[in-house]
């Protein structure tokens, strides 16, 4: 695990993720060329996150581990309908707690 990681999504342009102030942020590479603006929040993962991983599953999608300043892990998954697991407009994913 690392404070970055890549994924690549189905279409084959690049997604990042990394930590920032115990945070998930994540930018991707725009259809048009170059890379979105802003970073999106994917929001604090239990008591902020020290490393994270990325996954793909079977069908493309991405899936983000993580594991806190205490040890416990947590995740959180791109929806087929878009956006990530627990998400809802103007707030961040829900990180689910794998445990210790």
């Amino acid at each position: 695990m690392s404070l970055i990681d890549v994924g690549t999504m189905p279409d084959g342009r690049f997604q990042v993720f990394r930590i920032r102030n115990g945070d998930v942020i994540t930018k991707w590479h725009a259809r048009e060329g170059g890379w979105v603006k802003d970073w999106q929040n994917l929001g604090k993962p239990g008591k902020g996150a020290v490393a994270l991983r990325v996954a793909h599953m079977k069908d493309g999608r991405m899936e983000v581990f993580t594991v806190d300043s205490d040890g416990e892990c947590f995740n959180i998954w791109q929806q087929q309908q878009g956006g990530w697991s627990g998400s809802q407009p103007g707030r961040n994913a829900a990180w689910q707690s794998l445990g210790k």
